[in-house]
């Protein structure tokens, strides 16, 4: 039993980074496209069509939506689930999870 609730909790320790990781390659891409959108407009000599530069904007508004929106969801759940894998009774962290929130 002491072994599976170990790997249990390395598993939903291993979900809470995996997310974690995920959200900090957005925010490296959410970067590459502001730089972008910062180099635009600071270089007049650069020359790019107005669809384009909406584009940039539409992938940054996007990768900001997804960041805050469904990444964020992704992650409580995460974290929420590591809690319940410290202190699931039967080791059903699943089960138990979906008791409490209705999933």
């Amino acid at each position: 039993m002491v072994d599976n609730k170990v790997d249990r909790i390395w598993s939903a320790e291993r979900d809470v980074n995996a997310v974690k990781h995920t959200l900090d390659d957005i925010k490296r891409l959410k970067d590459y496209v502001r730089l972008d959108l910062i180099g635009l407009n600071k270089d007049k000599q650069q020359v790019m069509k107005d669809e384009d530069y909406d584009e940039l904007i539409k992938v940054y508004e996007a990768l900001t939506a997804f960041e805050k929106g469904y990444m964020q969801r992704k992650l409580a759940t995460a974290q929420i689930k590591l809690e319940i894998a410290k202190v699931s009774p039967d080791g059903d962290t699943i089960e138990y999870f979906n008791s409490l929130f209705g999933e």
